[in-house]
Formats: structure tokens, sequence, C-alpha cells
């Protein structure tokens, strides 16, 4: 026997298990040749029970080669393991350990943990890990509608289970590191694109998003937008709100009575290059009709002496602090409306100007322009002022030499009258609604030794002066009010 093995070329053969061949096969043959055991059937090796069988325990080059030729079948390992661990490579190992496939339409590569509770279905340990990665997925060019990572809970039972979890307890996180890292670096992109969404058809009170700080965030920032190359798109863009009733697009809400000194929404801008066309905050309502609508409004329930709208300018403005632009008004109830309906002791409109002296006789608490043309202002001391673009006209009377001074208005001013016996008129540029209250007064000698004999009437259209003296030309003055 030795000689024929030595013959053979296998040195000491030791065979400390059951060889049992030709199962399935009544025609299977064992061919045992040099450096090879060939079966034309199937073969089973076992060993005895508690025993340890090794293939290539003590091979440290070559290649040991297992189902190379198979075309058809199944190629199985440790299918009837039911304790210990099935184990490909080791520690020492430091080549590449590759599972390939040339699958198209099946999995190319299946592990099948359903069993798996509190375990980990697969567990990756990359401890030594820095700049490498620790699961690469590349050349995906040729992705359609397909998924490079589907996660998939499978039906509607998932309650408190997460099916993504990215965690660490790291203190040493720099402004380069991230948890998570969405990286679209095309510089162009499909009209349609959409780099990252979260989905969702629910159509109650679930939350579809949600960021949570459980701490202070001192000095942080709960989300941080940055676009400083943005020109013409838009930060933040929430759309087809159409079907909104009571609900609210944003909503910010300190929840509680502890707020002090937080601010909810800053808008903030150090521009001095800001257009006529720029903003900071822009509201705008372009439909042209409504049902008792209110575009703008702020509200409070404050009982003391909070102040509920303040515009603050702290540097010198040549521009108005508060500009109302409403030139398409025509009726109802006019640019501003102010109720006070429960005001006592209380002031409706407050003013509040410059210390007495201070002001010139240009500057005004309050001014009102018909166009261009300021007809009416308050100034320093409650000086009253008012003005028109054209003063009455005097010459309608029966002396068409009579005049009414240029800087007179429909409500006060001077006409003289410079013919005797006659009846001058001061006709108004506008009608009144309704004839006003109006005192005529001699403002010279002439008129004054004439009162006796001149009367006036009041008419929605002017001042009619009766005279009847023969004294000379006559100034009177006169002040109207509806």
């Amino acid at each position: 026997m030795k000689n024929i093995l030595k013959g053979l070329g296998f040195g000491f053969l030791v065979v400390a298990f059951v060889m049992t061949m030709g199962v399935g096969s009544a025609d299977a043959a064992l061919t045992v040749a040099v450096n090879a055991i060939t079966e034309s059937g199937a073969l089973t090796i076992n060993g005895a029970a508690g025993s340890a069988f090794a293939l290539a325990a003590s091979t440290t080059t070559g290649a040991v080669a297992l189902g190379d030729a198979m075309t058809t079948g199944n190629l199985t390992v440790g299918t009837a393991l039911t304790t210990g661990t099935v184990a490909i490579g080791g520690a020492s190992h430091t080549g590449t350990t590759t599972i390939s496939s040339g699958a198209t339409t099946t999995d190319a590569l299946d592990i099948g943990a359903s069993t798996v509770t509190t375990g980990n279905g697969v567990d990756l340990t990359l401890a030594g890990l820095t700049t490498g990665k620790g699961l690469d997925m590349s050349d995906l060019d040729a992705i359609t509608t397909g998924k490079a990572i589907h996660v998939d809970a499978t039906g509607v039972t998932q309650t408190t289970g997460v099916l993504v979890h990215v965690d660490s307890a790291s203190t040493a996180l720099t402004g380069a590191g991230r948890l998570l890292l969405v990286d679209h670096t095309a510089a162009t992109s499909n009209a349609t694109g959409i780099v990252a969404e979260v989905a969702s058809t629910a159509n109650d009170e679930t939350t579809i998003f949600k960021v949570t700080g459980s701490a202070a965030l001192a000095l942080g920032v709960g989300v941080d937008v940055s676009l400083a190359a943005m020109t013409t798109g838009k930060g933040l863009d929430m759309s087809d709100l159409d079907a909104i009733t009571t609900g609210k697009a944003i909503h910010v809400d300190a929840t509680g009575i502890t707020q002090t000194d937080g601010i909810l929404v800053h808008v903030d801008s150090a521009s001095t290059a800001l257009t006529a066309t720029g903003r900071l905050l822009l509201v705008d309502h372009t439909g042209n009709a409504g049902v008792s609508t209110i575009v703008s409004e702020i509200k409070s329930a404050a009982a003391d002496e909070t102040e509920i709208l303040k515009v603050t300018s702290s540097a010198i403005l040549t521009g108005p602090a508060l500009n109302v632009v409403a030139n398409s008004v025509t009726g109802n109830v006019g640019v501003a409306r102010i109720s006070a309906t429960a005001l006592t002791s209380g002031t409706g409109l407050l003013i509040t100007g410059s210390a007495p002296g201070t002001m010139t006789n240009a500057g005004s608490f309050l001014r009102i322009a018909d166009d261009t043309v300021n007809v009416f202002r308050i100034g320093e001391n409650g000086h009253i002022a008012q003005a028109q673009a054209a003063a009455p006209d005097g010459t309608t009377g029966t002396c068409t030499t009579d005049s009414v001074s240029a800087t007179s208005t429909d409500t006060h001013g001077e006409i003289t009258a410079t013919c005797n016996n006659q009846t001058a008129i001061v006709a108004f540029n506008i009608a009144y609604a309704a004839a006003p209250h109006c005192v005529v007064s001699p403002m010279n000698a002439a008129a004054t030794a004439n009162v006796a004999t001149t009367t006036y009437t009041v008419a929605t259209t002017g001042i009619t002066i009766t005279q009847t003296g023969n004294i000379g030309a006559e100034i009177w003055a006169y002040m109207c009010m509806e």
C-alpha cells in the first residue's frame, strides 16, 4: 500500500473521516488521481460528532477553489449550522474579499436575516477608518427610476421603530464635520430637479419633518440656510397653498409666558445699496377682490403700557418713516382708519415733535397735501396754515375789478371790493357739499366805516357781499368751515 501511495505522489494520506460515495447515483464513481479527487455523482464528506473538518488549513500560498466550474445548481455553505460562526477571512487578511455577481433582474447578494430581533442584520465594524469610506456605491450614472439604497418597512404596522439612524456623541465636531451630507456638486440641473425630498401622504396631525434641539443651543442655529450666491431664486418657497383654510403656512410660537428679550422673527440687513424695489419684508396681496379681507394684522391682548406696533429710526432720515401709498383708493372708508371706541382720557392720535423753538415755520406736525400743494398743516405752537393751488375768483360780482388775494383759499382769505354800491362775490374753486359757516370781517378803514350798510350771504359755491356805501375800495376777510 505504501508503494502504491508513493507512486501516486500523495505522500502520507491520513483519513480520519468517513466518505460516503455515490449518493443518489447508481453509476457514481470516485476517482483518486494526483492532487485530485473526482466524483461523478454526489460526494458527502462527514466528520464524526465533535470533530473538526479543515480544508486547506495549512495552505499558505496558491488558491483554494470552491465550485469554480459550476454553471448550474447551488453552492451552499453551512445551511444546517445551528450554533457557532461562519467566518470568511480574518484579521490577518490584508487583501480584498470579493463577492461578485452577474445578476441583472435578480438579487446579486441576498442576506436573509428574518429571525433577527435585538441583534444586527449586518454588522460592519470600522474602528480604524480615517479618510476611507465605510460603504462605497459608485458608478451610478445609469440609474433612472432605480434606488441606490431602499429601506422599506413594508406594511402599516411600524410604530416606534426608526428606519435609518445616524448617531454620534461627538463633542469635537468641527465646521467641516457632518453626521449627514447630501452633496450636489453640479452647477446646473434640470428645471424641476430636487436634490433632497421628504414626502408623506399623511392627512392627520403627523409631523413630516422635525428638527429637535434638546439643549440650550447657546449662540447656535437650529436650521442654517446659506445662499450667499443666490440672485433671482427663492431661499424658502412654500407654494400651492390654495387649499388652506384655518391652517397656517408659517407658525412661530413661543409657547408659554416666559419669553423676555428674545425675538421670534428677525429680518436683518446692513445694506447701503438697497433700491426703491428692494425690500426687507414684502406682504403682497395681488387679488383684486375679497370678503372682509384683512391682508396683514398685528394683534395683542396686552392691557398695560405695551406698544403693539413700533417704527424706529435711529439715524437722520430724509425720507418718511411710514409711507402709506393708496393711489387707487376712491370711496369707502378711505386710506386709514383709527377706531378707539373705549377712549376716555387717552389720545387717539399723538404726534410729538421737537422742543419749543426748535421747529421752523417750514416744519409741520401735521401736513395734508393736495397733489403738490400743502393744503393744510399744523406747525409749532399750533400754527395752522392752509393753501390751495389757485385762489378763488373775485371777478364774478357787479364790479369786475374786484380781486381775491393770491394766498386766499376756499376756507379763508381776503377780497377787495373796488366799486361803490356793489355786490362782491368770493367764488369757491370747489363747491362745498353743504353751505359752510363763514365769518366776514372788515380789514381796512373803508370796510369798517361801511359795516352797517354791508351784508353777506353764504352758499355752497361762494360768499356774496352786498354793500351800499360810497367810501371806496374795501378789504374784507373771510373764514369758512363746513
